[in-house]
């Protein structure tokens, strides 16, 4: 199984470490097997895998949204995205994943998903309920309509297992598919169950809220909250290809804190810390929710200012610096306060790549702190 690169899997100790540190997940955790598994043999299969499968399917809507608006430029892609992040929860690598949306239909490719080691026997109808149902959510939003996923073939090799799962329309919803069974079954099981019932639910919000937390690991920097560096490169990639292609205009602020290497060398790293933080939450207050802002070095930061001319960037830039340069940051009895440089600069119809839009910016910040600092330098006014 694949893992991105901010994973590294220690065979001595068994552990998955994440950016150096250990991950909370839950593909190995023994309590899955002795959680589900009296309820999979109390219930029964087609029961079991209705209940948790519609289980799964709440709080899709959200994981939708997030796949359309931040992940990807499209549902498929950021499916896919998505898909190598929750690969190292232990859900399977989905190395295959098409949306057809003539047919309104689609395919995922799943390699050693979790679900085929706890239970490698069950039958193929019934296998994987949890990524069955997790998908079924996220297609039926994205097609507003009931859609059900359903495992069509399952491949068993020496060193891996794959599975093909087919996602197709459904005249009825998980919801009352379960309701129905629930029926035909009678409530004195459910009943019995209602104790192993709830223990699931938790293991499921737990595991949820374990897989939210690892992708805000991936995207945002630990410190200030903000985009991280390769995230931003993303999210500017796509706006880019939008802009050009739709042809309206958006414009960049290119910005770092002025002798930031002063605080550290006198205060201490601490304090840099404590001003990173202060800065950040400053720039958020400003923003509009469209915008976009990441970290991409030390005390170096990026704005994207999508449908934003020049003169807008630019003032936007010039409110920044002015709301920052009346920061009074107090640190250890000491009152801190910082001033910035700035390069702004809107997109032009020359910009053959998202490259030479950041290298023109660079430039500009570069003239500014060159030319002494403490100021917002844009396209028009640079000097040659």
């Amino acid at each position: 199984m694949t893992m991105p690169d901010w994973y590294q899997w220690d065979a001595e100790e068994k552990q998955l470490y994440f950016f150096g540190r250990p991950a909370t997940l839950f593909w190995q955790d023994p309590s899955l097997i002795t959680i589900l598994k009296p309820l999979k043999e109390e219930l029964g299969d087609a029961y079991f895998f209705l209940l948790v499968a519609y289980s799964a399917s709440q709080g899709t809507e959200e994981d939708y949204h997030q796949m359309v608006n931040d992940l990807g430029e499209d549902f498929s892609d950021g499916l896919q995205r998505w898909g190598d992040i929750t690969a190292t929860a232990g859900w399977g690598h989905i190395i295959q994943s098409v949306v057809d949306y003539e047919s309104r239909s689609g395919t995922v490719i799943i390699e050693n998903p979790w679900e085929l080691t706890l239970f490698p026997e069950t039958r193929t109808s019934y296998a994987m309920p949890f990524i069955c149902g997790k998908l079924s959510g996220l297609f039926t939003h994205c097609f507003s309509r009931p859609m059900r996923a359903r495992v069509n073939l399952i491949e068993r090799h020496a060193d891996y297992r794959r599975a093909v799962i087919q996602i197709e329309p459904s005249e009825s919803t998980l919801r009352s598919e379960l309701q129905k069974l629930a029926r035909q079954e009678g409530f004195t099981r459910e009943q019995k169950l209602q104790f192993l019932n709830k223990q699931l639910q938790q293991k499921a919000i737990e595991l949820e809220t374990a897989n939210r937390r690892l992708q805000e690991l991936a995207t945002r920097d630990d410190l200030t909250g903000l985009y991280n560096r390769r995230h931003f490169m993303e999210l500017a990639q796509r706006e880019f290809n939008v802009c050009r292609r739709y042809l309206y205009p958006s414009s960049i602020v290119m910005f770092d804190i002025d002798l930031f290497k002063l605080i550290n060398d006198r205060y201490g790293h601490q304090a840099g810390d404590k001003v990173l933080k202060e800065m950040a939450v400053a720039c958020k207050s400003i923003l509009r929710k469209t915008d976009i802002c990441g970290r991409i070095g030390g005390e170096e930061f990026l704005i994207l200012l999508p449908h934003t001319d020049l003169t807008g960037a630019r003032m936007i830039a010039e409110r920044l610096s002015t709301l920052l340069s009346q920061l009074c940051i107090d640190y250890d009895g000491h009152v801190l306060q910082i001033t910035i440089s700035a390069g702004v600069s809107q997109i032009c119809t020359s910009d053959d790549l998202l490259d030479h839009w950041i290298r023109r910016v660079d430039d500009l910040l570069y003239q500014a702190k060159h030319q002494g600092r403490n100021q917002v330098i844009c396209t028009e006014t640079a000097k040659e």
